[in-house]
Order: C-alpha cells, then sequence, then structure tokens
C-alpha cells in the first residue's frame, strides 16, 4: 500500500490525487480551495504569531488581535479538541484578509519552485524552466447590484498565453522575490481586455437570469392572486344565486326581504373583491415597470478595472 501511494504521489497531477484523497496529508487534502487559500494567506500573513501544524488544518494563535489558543478549519475536530473553527467570517480570519488586501504589492520578478511543492503538477511541467508575466486584475460591475471579478491573466516570453487555471496552478507554487519586475509586456493588454470582456459577459448573463426570475416571480403572483380571488368570486355568485332562490321560496315576506338583503350584502363584497382585483394588477403592473426600467439601466452598466499585482516569473525545478 505504502508503494502504491508514493506511485500515485509522484507520478497522477496533484488534482487527481486530490480527488482520489490521496496525499501525503489526507486531512489537508480534504479541504476545499477556498479554505486552503486561506490556511496558507493565513500563514503567511501571522508569521511568528502562530504556530501551524503539519498533520492537521490547524494552529495556536499567540498574538493579541483575537482570542489566543488552538485554531481548526474542520469544524468536527475544532469541537472535538475544544478549538476555535476557523473560516472566512471568523474576526481573526477577517483580519487578515483585511491586511493582507491592504498591502502595497509594487511589480516584482517571482521565482517559483516547482519541486519544493512537492506534487506533481502537469500543466505546469510544461512551463519549467520559461519566463513569463502573470497579471491579476479585479473588475467591479455595477448593474443590479455590485460584483467584483477576479481575473487572471498570463504569458510566457515566447508569447503562449496561459490560460487561468494554469495561472491559478502556478500562484500555488512556494516562491521568493528575486528582483525588480522590468517594463510590461504590451502582448498582455488584448488578453486582458479578451477576458475583462468574458467577465462582463457573465454579468450581463447573470443579471439576463435575474431578470428573468423576477419575471416569473411577478407572473406567479398575478397568477395566483387572480386564481385566488376568482375563486372566491365564484363562491360568492354561488352563494348569490342560492340565496336568490331561497327569496323566492319563501313563504313569508319578512324572509324574502332579509334574503334578498343578503343578495345585496354577497353583491357589494363581490364588487370589492373585482376592485382588489384590479388594484392588485396594477400593482403588479407597476413592479413589472420598475423591474423594467431597472434592465434599462443594467444595460448601462459600468465597470472599472484595477490591477491588484502584476509580476515577471520564472519557474524552477530548485533554489537557484
Amino acid at each position: 500500500m505504502k508503494s502504491t501511494r508514493t506511485s500515485l504521489l509522484e507520478n497522477f497531477d496533484e488534482e487527481v490525487a486530490r480527488k482520489l484523497r490521496v496525499s501525503r496529508d489526507e486531512a489537508q487534502a480534504s479541504l476545499d480551495d477556498r479554505q486552503r487559500w486561506l490556511l496558507l494567506l493565513t500563514r503567511q500573513e501571522l508569521g511568528e504569531r502562530a504556530e501551524f501544524a503539519s498533520d492537521e488544518p490547524r494552529f495556536r494563535y499567540k498574538g493579541d488581535g483575537a482570542r489566543a489558543g488552538e485554531y481548526h478549519l474542520d469544524w468536527q475536530r475544532a469541537e472535538q479538541l475544544g478549538a476555535a473553527f476557523y473560516r472566512q467570517e471568523h474576526p481573526l480570519a477577517q483580519s487578515v484578509i483585511e491586511r493582507a488586501m491592504q498591502k502595497p504589492l509594487p511589480p516584482a520578478t517571482l521565482t517559483f519552485d516547482y519541486t519544493a511543492h512537492g506534487a506533481k503538477i502537469a500543466v505546469l511541467e510544461l512551463l519549467l524552466g520559461q519566463s513569463g508575466w502573470l497579471e491579476l486584475l479585479k473588475v467591479r460591475v455595477k448593474a443590479f447590484d455590485e460584483t467584483e471579478y477576479l481575473v487572471l491573466t498570463g504569458v510566457t516570453e515566447r508569447g503562449t498565453e496561459l490560460d487561468q487555471e494554469t495561472c491559478e496552478r502556478l500562484l500555488s507554487l512556494p516562491a521568493r522575490i528575486s528582483g525588480e519586475a522590468g517594463e510590461r509586456p504590451t502582448a498582455m493588454d488584448a488578453q486582458s481586455t479578451a477576458r475583462v470582456g468574458s467577465v462582463l459577459q457573465l454579468a450581463e448573463q447573470k443579471n439576463a437570469r435575474f431578470f428573468d426570475e423576477e419575471v416569473l416571480k411577478l407572473d406567479r403572483w398575478a397568477e395566483d392572486l387572480k386564481q385566488s380571488l376568482e375563486r372566491e368570486i365564484k363562491e360568492l355568485d354561488k352563494e348569490i344565486r342560492e340565496t336568490r332562490q331561497a327569496s323566492r321560496l319563501a313563504a313569508r315576506l319578512e324572509d324574502k326581504l332579509a334574503a334578498q338583503r343578503k343578495v345585496r350584502d354577497l353583491e357589494e363584497k363581490r364588487k370589492r373583491m373585482r376592485r382588489d382585483l384590479c388594484e392588485q394588477q396594477d400593482q403588479i403592473d407597476g413592479r413589472r415597470d420598475q423591474l423594467i426600467a431597472g434592465m434599462e439601466r443594467q444595460l448601462k452598466q459600468e465597470h472599472v478595472v484595477g490591477v491588484v499585482f502584476s509580476v515577471r516569473w520564472n519557474l524552477s525545478e530548485g533554489e537557484e
């Protein structure tokens, strides 16, 4: 079994091994991407203020920015150990993220160490010994609401474009700053424009789905309201017919008059219900008008693109 596990780790791509739950550290492999990123960011930001375990996704915090003690990224294990459950919403995680976001990130050259990562990544093996540029853009789109998207673009010195996944996998490697960045190549402009365009298209599709959902809700509301009132009106019609018949069959004049008064009251109630139906329909039409006006504003959606960081990269097989 040991031999088989070692062989799998050495020959399968990291993503395949993760899906098979095969790793030197199965507890770490059980974390999803967001949790792994949070753990890596926390390790980077806390530094000596925390001691990180090698066998589990946990650490002991020794700083004064939050409660000192044990933190664990698995809520079940946290409960078993009496540790704090560490997640993105936790105050300590929020302060770590906020601190990282406020850091200035001037252009630099990063040397990524493929060997130190310790797992096979097929898409990166093709880039060993090469260099290029990598850029992270933040696209803020304002339409029905405000949404932010992160867009990674990358290119090799030979001019080969890197897709989003390759850029993400490259950033998962250990790295060190090895110099200044130099001049950013204009070859990245077309790629950035294309990927931002794709993000804007996604935002438009999202807003179109939102519009369809809201229209569907209005239509269902209108239909439910109409059917409900129509059922009540039909019941009133039936009651009016029965009361009129009772008036005709009554032998005493007093009973006939009482039945006719009841008919009059029921007819007034039916009129009110019909008016209510019209008023409710007007409200629905007003909501639809607001929705259409919002969609028209969405067609003029605004977006802002900012550079989070821009780096020149080298991919090596070990320390140079």
